[in-house]
């Protein structure tokens, strides 16, 4: 799949700048280092939903991290007001949260107060200070475009504590679910400075009960689902409607997006946060959307 990085600290060996001051992630790579796998797909059209899910999994799970091809989108632009200036990647600007941030917080059997914070990051980057639950990591997209897909996400804009994404979702052509996955972006939850990728992040242990967030943008009758991605499993809830806050709690996550309600959940072990915009087999679609207030519930 693409991944390209909105961030690099320090330095951080073979990367590539783009224009704009944003980074993309050129290394060979595990794919659990923060990007998408194993996502479900919605709409599919076809009479086993299951069967594309799983084929879209197993396709994921075995793409490396590349270059990011330039997009194409054959749909109209739709603006929706301002979305700031892009800021440089590689710098050495240290975002001081302090004053937000309400303390690192214990393990288990979490504090009371505070009962939720907010996840601050700059150039793309939230530091462990910057928050009440112990979060560090980078922002990054993916897309199909890899292995022939016609999806396709980049970065347009990153403020302090805003994050601006567009891109392409194609269509699913002959049930081809393992070619046709769509594309997105997200979060490193546990990521060391410069570092490719992350490492597992105990949400248990910290307290994490949920994360919410401001949306806001546009996308063609397309579907949007905010995953939370652990290191064997994840975990899936639909966005809808895109403008707005949403919030979701751990607990009501589907695991793998469909399997049954009540099977066992493990969070002590997660990899990222991530927004997939998933394809069907309908139609293409575009989307262009900002990210805002990210908020880890405790």
């Amino acid at each position: 799949m693409t991944l390209t990085w909105l961030v690099v600290i320090g330095a951080c060996g073979s990367r590539n700048q783009l224009p704009g001051g944003l980074a993309v992630d050129d290394d060979d790579g595990d794919v659990t280092d923060g990007v998408g796998g194993n996502t479900a797909v919605g709409n599919s059209g076809g009479p086993d939903v299951n069967t594309a899910r799983a084929a879209i999994g197993s396709a994921i799970s075995t793409v490396g991290d590349v270059s990011s091809g330039v997009i194409s989108s054959t749909q109209a632009n739709v603006s929706f007001g301002s979305i700031g200036s892009t800021t440089g990647a590689g710098g050495s600007e240290t975002c001081d949260f302090d004053d937000n941030a309400g303390g690192e917080g214990g393990g288990a059997g979490a504090p009371d107060e505070p009962t939720s914070c907010e996840i601050n990051f700059c150039n793309g980057w939230a530091p462990r200070e910057g928050n009440c639950a112990n979060i560090q990591g980078g922002f990054y997209t993916y897309a199909d475009d890899v292995n022939g897909g016609a999806s396709t996400a980049y970065f347009t804009s990153s403020t302090v504590n805003q994050v601006c994404v567009a891109g392409d979702v194609g269509v699913v052509i002959d049930g081809q679910y393992d070619v046709y996955w769509g594309a997105g972006f997200g979060m490193n939850l546990n990521q060391y400075e410069n570092t490719g990728g992350g490492v597992p992040y105990d949400a248990d242990y910290y307290g994490v009960t949920g994360f919410g967030f401001w949306l806001n943008g546009y996308f063609y009758d397309g579907e949007l689902r905010f995953e939370v991605r652990g290191e064997d499993d994840y975990y899936c809830e639909t966005v809808s409607p895109v403008g707005g806050y949403h919030e979701f709690s751990l607990a009501d996550l589907i695991k793998g997006c469909w399997d049954p309600v009540g099977t066992p959940h493990d969070y002590s072990r997660l990899r990222s946060l991530e927004w997939h915009f998933v394809p069907n087999a309908q139609f293409s679609y575009y989307f262009d959307v900002c990210l805002s207030g990210l908020t880890v519930y405790r």
